[in-house]
C-alpha cells in the first residue's frame, strides 16, 4: 500500500492529475509508472485537441454572429426643412 500511494504521488507530482487520475493511470497500467505517464500524457493531447476543436468553433459562431450584426443596417436620414 505504502509503496503504491509513492507511485501515485510521483504522478502527480509530474502530471499535476488528481489523485484519482494517477491510481486509475496506474491501474490500468499494472503498477508501472513509467507507462502510467505516459497514459496520461496521451489523453491529455486529446484533451487539449477537443479543446481547440470546440475553441475554433466558438470562433467561427462569433464570425457568423458579427457578420450577421454587419449586415443588418438601419439608416436614418434627416429631411432638411426648406427655409421659406
Amino acid at each position: 500500500m505504502d509503496n503504491e500511494l509513492e507511485k501515485i504521488d510521483q504522478i502527480v507530482a509530474r502530471t499535476g492529475v488528481s489523485y484519482k487520475e494517477a491510481k486509475e493511470a496506474l491501474e490500468k497500467c499494472n503498477g508501472d509508472v513509467v507507462d502510467a505517464l505516459i497514459y496520461i500524457e496521451e489523453n491529455k493531447k486529446n484533451w487539449t485537441e477537443s479543446i481547440s476543436v470546440a475553441g475554433s468553433e466558438v470562433i467561427d459562431k462569433i464570425k457568423e454572429i458579427v457578420k450577421k450584426g454587419n449586415v443588418t443596417k438601419i439608416r436614418i436620414k434627416k429631411r432638411r426643412q426648406c427655409d421659406t
